[in-house]
């Protein structure tokens, strides 16, 4: 499905259902993600990144200290690969 018709289809869609798949993503709760290399933190929607990444779902809704501070560092690790 392209790009274009994806925005067509979600701009056509009715007010109510627009705003239902919308809405949760934007006021659910936030964690935080921090990559101390880009001396960064980012405060990002939860909902989002669960769907998009089965990393940071185990890691926020885990026992770990993530999970319990709802806030996870990035480090870079050099794994010698070719990418």
């Amino acid at each position: 499905m392209s790009t274009e018709h994806l925005t067509k289809k979600i701009l056509d869609a009715p007010y109510q259902d627009f705003m239902a798949s919308l809405l949760p993503l934007y006021s659910s709760p936030r964690v935080k993600v921090r990559i101390p290399s880009a001396s960064r933190e980012y405060e990002l929607s939860k909902v989002i990144l669960w769907k998009q990444s089965p990393y940071f779902a185990a890691t926020f809704e885990g026992e770990f200290r993530e999970g319990q501070d709802q806030s996870t560092t990035l480090t870079e690790i050099d794994g010698g690969g070719d990418w």
